[in-house]
């Protein structure tokens, strides 16, 4: 059985290399990268494209991307990322 629930990890060193601002080398993006080197990574707003297919954010990685992106202090932190749920799937019925 395919794993699709994720725990992935924002470290200090993610932060130090990534750039405010840019869709593929946020710190958020650079930790996709990490948990998922076959993919093509963007994070746009409130979701992360893998490969062109949109996944939702959870809600710490949108306040952690408006921090950094306007250059306030950020820390290290852990979020749960289920590969499994589309962007906008929660919408269906």
């Amino acid at each position: 059985m395919k794993m699709s629930r994720y725990a992935l990890h924002v470290t200090q060193d993610k932060i130090d290399k990534g750039k405010p601002g840019d869709c593929a080398s946020c710190p958020i993006a650079l930790t996709f990268l990490e948990a998922f080197p076959w993919a093509e990574v963007e994070v746009v707003g409130p979701v992360v494209f893998l490969n062109r297919t949109a996944y939702s954010l959870p809600e710490e990685c949108l306040d952690f991307i408006g921090r950094f992106d306007n250059h306030l202090p950020v820390a290290p932190f852990s979020f749960e990322f289920d590969l499994s749920v589309k962007e906008g799937e929660w919408r269906k019925l």
